[in-house]
């Protein structure tokens, strides 16, 4: 375990958030044809799948006077593939009109993403969980298909996106060194469960995937899965972890 926290990384938990998610996006170039395309002012990924969750404009620092230009601009980008995207909004992207102009640019909100970091000396030596669980790391393609049920299940994706995310996965390697992990919870051997670590530079740790199936929620299973792939951070020597959770299971992490 580390000495202690870094106090440059807790200084700054926003920079922890965003390279932690800039990093794993750019492991999402596996896919065929993805591109991720750093500009300095804006980082943007895309791929041949048409579904906001695979393109994305992760990173923006414009200049307010071009700034409807540029944006106008990224939206042909999209545009002239024939895709839809989502465009990410920090709380340290700029300018600082950034949102009144994607919106004034036909651009609608979507959702917020809370983002969330923690001390991994502080994670407890276990959870409580309701019923029978077993909760594996994922190390071959049929077990990766099986942490994509609750995947399916929860989320209520199209075929193309979840095809996107096994490809993916399994083309960036299940070995046992890999900085990208998988787990799966089980339950009388159905899968009800998934998470995924990212072990990434800084010594930060990205927690990503959680999903639980509608059956298996309010029963400690969501924080099961996630205490899983954070002992697997521990385990490395990982002082701090990071989490963008959704809306509805932002009171299962904090």
């Amino acid at each position: 375990m580390s000495s202690g926290p870094n106090p440059s990384l807790l200084q700054d938990p926003v920079h922890m958030v965003v390279n932690s998610t800039l990093e794993f996006y750019r492991k999402l170039t596996k896919f065929p044809g993805a591109q991720y395309r750093d500009m300095g002012k804006l980082i943007t990924l895309s791929t041949p799948v048409s579904h906001p969750i695979c393109n994305s404009v992760l990173h923006t620092d414009l200049d307010p006077d071009t700034l409807d230009a540029d944006i106008q601009e990224t939206i042909g980008f999209f545009k002239e593939k024939g895709l839809p995207f989502s465009w990410y909004r920090w709380p340290g992207s700029k300018p600082k009109n950034l949102d009144e102009r994607l919106i004034a640019n036909g651009l609608t909100y979507a959702s917020s993403s809370p983002g969330m970091v923690a001390e991994l000396s502080q994670l407890p030596d276990a959870v409580s969980f309701v019923g029978d669980l077993e909760i594996k790391r994922v190390s071959s393609e049929e077990m990766m298909a099986d942490w994509l049920i609750p995947i399916k299940l929860a989320f209520q994706l199209p075929e193309t996106v979840l095809d996107f995310f096994l490809r993916t996965y399994i083309g960036l390697g299940l070995d046992e060194d890999n900085p990208i992990r998988h787990f799966v919870a089980y339950s009388n051997g159905n899968p009800i469960a998934c998470s995924t670590l990212y072990l990434g530079a800084d010594q930060v740790a990205g927690i990503w995937n959680v999903a639980t199936t509608k059956e298996a929620r309010g029963k400690g299973i969501g924080t099961a899965v996630t205490w899983r792939a954070c002992q697997e951070a521990v385990d490395q020597c990982y002082p701090h972890t990071v989490l963008r959770s959704s809306e509805m299971g932002y009171n299962v992490y904090k």
